[in-house]
């Protein structure tokens, strides 16, 4: 049997680590299209916890856009990538995506077709001076909202490692988001950030432009209880034992943090196999 216990990359399905409650909360607030801005620690499992809650929203047939910041370095290539990602999630439709793409008006369309002719990859190239790439930022994002509204369609932006914001003109870019964001019925967010002293200053600083903007959500470890099932549920699996006392060792030497717990699984069930018993 395949080592089940999974770390250091997107952990999907039965191999991601119980995180139900916080799952729950998440889809309902999306549900009532609000703003979440979920602060976590590194090692959390904050992103593996967002694409399981894509995994989610897609089986419920709700359109649903990620961004990673840190794929971004300016906010021009930001404004096409956002323009990109929820224009794509609104329609699936090839011929009508391309339709949908030409009418924004700060963009160049790019299509390419694979080798087989059987996929076309699309990109946006912003036609602006550099000196309005903000304003390209919020067409994308109006643009957005009004093709979620002619649709009928509830639309969830997520922005993963948010407090990477302030790498772009913060001040700036974090009024003009706000006041634009705060227009929207279409669209629900997820802010999310691992730095978690630059995400808190975000939002709790009543001179700041995210000040009470949406739910802070912060995530914290996972209840031990909840994991004990999940590790002991793949123990069995695999025919192996533990006593109840080495697996509160296990939580005591990962301190707690979910990507520690989950490595040391992964050693435990590796050394494991010998005699399919933990000593």
């Amino acid at each position: 049997m395949e080592n089940p216990f999974r770390y250091g990359g997107i952990v999907l399905g039965p191999y991601f680590a119980d995180r139900q409650d916080e799952m729950e909360v998440l889809e309902n607030e999306i549900r009532n299209l609000n703003r979440v801005f979920l602060v976590s620690p590194r090692r959390y499992g904050k992103t593996c916890l967002l694409f399981n809650l894509i995994e989610s929203l897609k089986r419920e047939k709700t359109p649903v856009a990620y961004l990673d910041l840190n794929a971004y370095p300016d906010i021009k290539s930001l404004s096409g990538g956002y323009a990109l990602q929820t224009c794509k999630a609104l329609e699936t439709n090839r011929d009508k995506l391309i339709k949908v793409l030409s009418g924004l008006k700060n963009f160049k369309p790019h299509f390419s077709v694979e080798t087989d002719g059987t996929k076309i990859s699309a990109a946006l190239i912003p036609t602006i001076d550099e000196k309005d790439t903000l304003m390209a930022l919020l067409e994308s994002m109006q643009y957005a909202e009004r093709l979620a509204n002619r649709k009928g369609r509830k639309l969830v932006v997520i922005i993963d490692e948010f407090s990477e914001l302030v790498k772009y003109n913060g001040d700036t870019l974090e009024k003009a988001l706000r006041s634009e964001i705060q227009k929207h019925q279409q669209v629900a967010y997820i802010f999310s950030g691992s730095e978690q002293s630059v995400m808190l200053a975000m939002l709790k600083d009543p001179k700041r432009a995210f000040y009470k903007l949406g739910r802070i959500m912060e995530l914290g470890p996972i209840d031990r209880k909840s994991y004990e099932k999940f590790i002991q549920r793949w123990l069995k699996k695999g025919r192996i034992t533990i006593s109840p006392s080495d697996l509160i060792r296990l939580f005591e030497l990962g301190k707690d943090v979910p990507y520690n717990i989950q490595r040391l699984c992964n050693i435990m069930w590796n050394l494991a196999q010998k005699n399919n018993q933990v000593t």
